[in-house]
């Protein structure tokens, strides 16, 4: 009996494409039957009757699946089962949520609970009465069906031939190395010898063109694995049928410039085109572009690659021979045709997946070779049938059935991709319907789309496809599910960590036109295309997929009925994305989104909050997601992931009582007491900057957790960082069921480093990962509790020496396949690895100024790849003696990093890259190596930019193995989950562009005074007078010199703060100056402002109360702010300065203020110097020239005038002080002014 199959009825408890929700269905019923719920007796009576019709109905539909094939009557009969099954579900789903809530709300009720009175005589409740009436309405139609049933005599199908299945092995999906791979050696040294890297120094491009399912994609990423280290830049991408060129170009410059997250999406096809340009301009690049269908798509592509001398190299995998000639021109010579495998190589292949040894038992050779020959040499089809008869030796019923109908099927089809459908077909039919399901599902994924494993495990159980056993949990089925569909191959690995276990895959777009024909028939998903036109659905479906293959010709689906939808997965635009607001019964939510930037800025989705039934809620965008206020409804939601920038995160997200997974991106700051959420397992990217220590505190409250990612996206201060590493480690020690634990290092700048060998202590024995990443976390030497992780798979960590002895700590760990230690001081002896020492390690780094190392005979056997980066110093054998890499009898790469210290030169590093090179050749395997010149490696870690500068082809290889990935087949990088931007945030940057908008806007608004002085312009020549000049000079000359210099002073401090900003930024950008110091910044603004203010008290004051009053104001502001000055440097620490700046909310506050003060200050300046009413420009009839107009018949009126807006002047300014310096914006005096002021 398969897995999750009643023992009662024999009917499945999860749900799936052939039985709808009939198995959750019943378990559910019988849940509500259960005394906890105290229905109330017609309601009972009436969902027991229920039950036993939906039992007759689901055991009906059993026995029609069992039938190898059906009449079109059965099948629409089985669909209508199966819609009825879908609303039944989600009416009784509407009565368990409306009874829970009632609970949750007795238990948080205070005082003695009242028991509700029955009164006799008085009508039932509307609601009660409004199921009973929905009851019987489901009866009625499951009587219907069954009558139906009955009438259309479909009993008697049943007793046709039956269908034949194969059982579900159970067995994990292994993929061993590119060497066992079998037919692919003679095609890869041809293609080898086209490419030609080490003659023709021009640029080539190689296609491969063949039928599908020939290996041309498996041909060109061996390839590409084992040439690629020899070029500067290299990328594989995957195209499909429908290219969309701008993602195609946004894959490569994501995979070449890893370091910049650039947002290809909203980025034109031609900007992208020269970005690439300009990168492999004199550069060494090698591309593979797989599977291209299109000619038009490589006309726009092959624009981004320069041509020169450099060697550079492009593959092309293609089924249209067309566009295979269009790639390579007239060079007819660069073309591999793909050929069938010869009859030896099939069987080599075959039995390689049937058996556990190449050979074939006697008894099923003759069948065996008959499927090999009808097979007509296609790997793909070879495997698809491997996979259906492997492990199923002592079933002869099985493969005469397969031999039967593939015996029917050679004789009559005749094209290549035909008979390899009839060939899927055929394995379909034989799957257990637990892998069916699964399968079908992949069509929610459009074509060429990299799926991960960790993902589909969820969205299954979200779906209900999986259901728990009391021998195994739903994720370790749902993982089973998954390895046994790459077994059967059904589904492609994409990436493979060093156990060799898939952890993603891709669909071959045979198989997923197969898939989503037969999810169409079976009413299982319905996918679409936005670029097509779809009038409408005619039939109810149940999961939709949207998906555009055009960024530009597309629209939104019309003519969808979504209320009924459970799930919906959106892959395009954010102007493409349907309204979720009907959606209300849906489990599970996938959505992939990418804005315009100019239309759409943001994603709101608030209106999430209202899908009381989801379970699964995942959104990747390049724009911000805004989330709902309040998520507390969603009482189902097992996992919460968002790669995308977050407004905010919803404070009563502690309280969802089922979350798992909560994922979400770096620099992202959670509520407080995120320890509530027990059932959380997974937490990734919980940022120590960003959240506060009672958070931290809590995480110890997570004993269930399992896997924990944590970050810091902020440089913090020594003390800031000690403070939050000590709850962190507290909480270390409660986590008894970790599995993984990752810190990574810092965003930005120089961060502390700590020693934190005293304060750990032995973590979680079923640690499987441990990542304890620089510059944050050191080690003093290796702790001696690593030796006690049996279960320890992956180790990086940094210690800051490294003993002879050290080593033996690890060398006993069973299942220690990668290991990285970065050593912060010289080795001082030779560190040996001895016989039988680290019997599963695969790939080993280490990093260390000196290096020292001995690989005795018999160590690490089953070694793969070595990477080792030292300096090369003048003296101790330049720095590097390693001896015995020949005894390293697996290794296949190794990878050398050399360093320059002070003092050495070039000689140096050439004398090391030869002793290298030199211990490397005694290897009687020959393994391939590259070796490159990066910058000196010693104690300090460089900052990020020096790292992805120096060390760039560490994010390519080493960075994908800390994920989890195998180097050997790193085709497609996953999403990248980018943490960058915290420079951005960070005080210093925030106060530079503070500083700049006060710049600008004092130096607008003193040119504007500058040209229209206070006091207006003599009109005429009379008098003695200059027409246009100053009315002020010859009325009052000292003060027109006072306002004249001040005014000047400030116009040019402003100009200066401009020029140190802009110019020294953009000549920093190219590393050719530093950034200019903040103090000398805010010094020449200081004396800006106070000349400002100098300037509004010359230009404004007109008699002595005024005078008086402006200098008093002016000299209260600077007597306040000396004082505070003096008294916060005194006693404000930079750690509170750090541990504020990180407070998101008071940032906004002080930008906000910041701004106001700002304009508030050049309006006002403005409006003293010209003042209402404007100036006499003469003194007939009794006035005075220049002095203002309302002086003498509204004195009042100006006097209020000049009141309030010289204490506005100086207030803005005052503030704008304030906000320059950073130590006084913490004092909590300060913040009192600044809240008065801004009221």
């Amino acid at each position: 009996m398969e897995a999750g199959v009643s023992s009662s009825l024999g009917v499945e408890t999860t749900v799936s494409s052939s039985l709808g929700a009939m198995g959750p269905l019943l378990r559910k019923l019988d849940l509500l039957l259960a005394p906890k719920y105290q229905l109330p007796k017609r309601v009972k009576e009436g969902i027991e009757l229920l039950k036993e019709d939906l039992e007759e109905v689901s055991s009906a539909l059993l026995e029609l699946l069992t039938v190898a094939t059906t009449s079109l009557r059965a099948k629409c009969w089985m669909e209508e089962a199966r819609d009825l099954s879908y609303d039944v579900e989600d009416f009784v789903d509407g009565m368990i949520r409306t009874r829970t809530i009632a609970d949750a709300r007795m238990r948080s009720a205070r005082g003695p609970r009242v028991r509700r009175v029955k009164i006799a005589g008085l009508p039932a409740l509307p609601k009660r009465s409004t199921r009973i009436s929905r009851i019987e309405t489901f009866r009625t139609l499951l009587r219907e069906a069954r009558e139906r049933y009955e009438r259309y005599q479909l009993d008697y199908c049943c007793s046709s031939s039956s269908l034949v299945t194969t059982r579900y092995n159970q067995t994990p999906a292994l993929y061993g190395d590119a060497a066992n791979l079998v037919g692919i050696m003679d095609s890869k040294i041809n293609l080898i010898e086209m490419l030609a890297i080490e003659r023709d120094q021009q640029l080539k491009v190689v296609s491969i063109v063949g039928p599908a399912g020939l290996g041309k994609t498996t041909l060109a990423k061996q390839v590409y694995h084992e040439l690629g280290k020899k070029f500067e830049f290299r990328a594989f991408v995957r195209a499909s049928r429908k290219p969309d060129t701008r993602r195609l170009l946004g894959a490569i410059l994501s995979q070449v410039q890893q370091h910049q997250q650039l947002p290809f999406n909203a980025v034109p096809v031609q900007h992208l085109i020269d970005i690439l340009k300009e990168h492999f301009r004199d550069k060494r690049y090698f591309i593979v572009i797989d599977d291209l269908w299109d000619r038009t798509a490589w006309d726009i592509l092959c624009a981004a690659f320069p041509h020169g001398d450099n060697s550079s190299r492009i593959i092309i995998t293609t089924e249209n021979v067309n566009v295979s000639f269009g790639c390579c021109g007239s060079r007819h010579c660069n073309i591999l045709k793909m050929k069938p495998l010869d009859i030896h190589d099939s069987g080599k292949l075959f039995f390689s997946r049937v058996f556990i040894s190449d050979q074939c038992p006697d008894k099923i050779k003759e069948i065996s070779h008959a499927l090999i020959r009808d097979c007509g040499g296609l790997p793909l089809a070879i495997i698809n049938l491997a996979g259906l008869l492997a492990g199923q030796l002592d079933c002869s019923e099985l493969w005469h059935h397969v031999q039967d109908n593939l015996c029917s099927i050679v004789n009559g089809i005749c094209t290549v991709e035909d008979m390899q459908k009839e060939i899927l077909n055929l394995c379909y039919n034989c799957l257990p319907r637990c892998l069916k399901t699964c399968l079908l599902y992949f069509t929610m994924y459009p074509e060429g789309y990299i799926i991960r494993k960790v993902d589909l495990v969820k969205q299954w159980i979200a779906e209900g496809f999986i259901i728990a056993t009391e021998r195994k949990q739903n994720v370790e089925i749902a993982e089973g599910y998954f390895d046994e569909l790459v077994n059967r191959g059904m589904i492609e690995p994409a990436e493979i960590d060093y156990n060799y276990e898939v952890l993603s895959c891709t669909v071959h777009h045979i198989v997923l036109d197969f898939i989503t024909e037969k999810s169409k028939e079976e009413k299982f998903i319905f996918a679409i295309d936005c670029s097509q036109t779809v009038t409408g659905l005619s039939t109810k479906f149940h999961r939709l997929s949207i998906y555009s293959s055009s960024a530009r010709y597309g629209k939104q689906p019309a003519g969808i009925t979504m209320s009924h939808f459970r799930s919906l997965a959106f892959f395009g635009p954010a102007k493409y994305m349907p309204s979720i607001v009907k959606l209300k019964l849906l489990r599970v939510l996938i959505l992939e989104i990418w804005g315009n930037h100019d239309e759409h800025t943001s994603l709101n989705m608030s209106r999430v909050c209202r899908l009381l039934q989801l379970r699964y809620l995942k959104v990747s965008s390049d724009i911000v997601v805004e989330l709902p206020f309040q998520m507390r409804d969603l009482l189902y939601l097992e996992t919460l992931e968002i790669d995308a920038r977050i407004c905010a995160v919803p404070m009563d997200i502690v309280r969802l009582p089922r979350l798992m997974h909560l994922c979400l991106r770096g620099a992202t700051k959670l509520p407080n007491g995120i320890g509530r959420i027990k059932s959380l397992c997974t937490l990734q990217y919980f940022d120590l900057s960003c959240n506060s220590e009672s958070n931290i505190w809590s995480l110890g409250e997570l004993t269930n957790l399992r896997h924990l990612h944590l970050t810091c996206s902020a440089t913090l201060s020594d003390e800031h960082l000690k403070r939050k590493l000590i709850p962190l480690v507290s909480s270390l020690r409660k986590f008894s069921n970790l599995q993984s634990l990752t810190l990574t290092p810092v965003a930005s700048g120089r961060a502390p480093s700590f020693d934190i060998s005293s304060t750990i202590s032995s973590p979680s024995v079923f640690l499987q990962r441990l990542e304890l990443l620089r510059p944050i976390c050191i080690f003093s030497r290796l702790p001696h509790w690593l030796g006690q992780l049996h279960g320890l798979r992956i180790l990086n960590i940094v210690i800051r020496d490294l003993a002879s002895d050290d080593i033996n700590i690890l060398r006993g760990l069973p299942a220690l396949t990668v290991l990285l230690l970065y050593v912060r001081t010289a080795l001082k002896r030779t560190i040996i690895f001895t016989d039988m020492a680290f019997s599963a390690l695969r790939y080993l780094k280490l990093s260390c100024s000196v290096m020292f190392l001995s690989f005795e005979e018999g160590t690490m056997p089953d070694l793969r790849r070595l990477k080792l980066c030292f300096n090369a110093h003048i003296e101790k054998n330049c720095g590097f003696l390693v001896d015995g890499i020949e005894n390293l009898l697996n290794l296949h790469e190794v990878a050398g990093r050399i360093g320059k210290p002070h003092g050495a030169d070039k000689i140096d590093r050439k004398v090391a890259e030869a002793l290298l090179e030199e211990a490397i050749r005694k290897h009687p395997r020959s393994p391939s190596f590259n070796i490159r010149w990066v910058d000196f490696i010693g104690e300090e870690c460089p900052p990020l930019w020096k790292q992805h500068e120096g060390l760039q082809e560490d994010l390519s290889g080493e960075n994908d193995i800390l994920e989890g990935r195998y180097t050997e087949d790193m085709s497609i990088p996953s999403t990248s989950r980018n943490m960058s931007g915290a420079a951005t945030d960070s005080w210093e940057y925030n106060l530079r562009k503070y500083l700049l908008l006060l710049a600008t806007l004092v130096a607008t608004v003193t040119y504007t005074a500058g040209l229209n002085p206070p006091g207006g312009v003599w009109q005429d020549a009379t008098a003695g007078h200059l027409a246009g000049d100053p009315i002020m000079r010859d009325t009052s000359y000292r003060r027109y010199l006072l306002f004249y210099y001040t005014n000047a002073t400030a116009f040019a401090s402003s100009l200066v703060v401009i020029v140190l900003i802009l110019i020294v930024a953009v000549l920093h950008e190219k590393k050719k100056a530093r950034p200019v110091p903040l103090l000398i910044l805010r010094s020449v603004m200081l004396l800006n402002l106070f000349s400002l203010m100098g300037a509004y008290a010359a230009g404004t004051c007109r008699d002595k109360l005024r005078t008086v009053y402006s200098i008093v104001l002016v000299l209260l502001v600077a007597v306040y702010v000396i004082v505070e000055m003096v008294w916060a440097t005194a006693t404000v620490t930079e750690a509170q300065i750090k541990e504020e700046e990180l407070d998101k909310d008071l940032q906004m506050q002080r930008k906000m203020l910041m701004l106001h003060a700002t304009f508030a200050a050049s309006l006002t300046y403005l409006a003293g110097l010209s003042a209402p009413g404007g100036f006499w420009n003469n003194s007939d009839d009794g006035h005075r020239a220049g002095h203002v107009v309302l002086k003498g018949c509204q004195d009042t009126r100006l006097e209020a005038f000049f009141v309030f807006n010289t204490t506005t002047f100086v207030a803005s300014l005052l503030i704008t002080v304030l906000l320059l310096y950073n130590k006084l914006r913490f004092s909590n005096e300060v913040r009192f002014h600044k809240l008065c002021f801004s009221v």
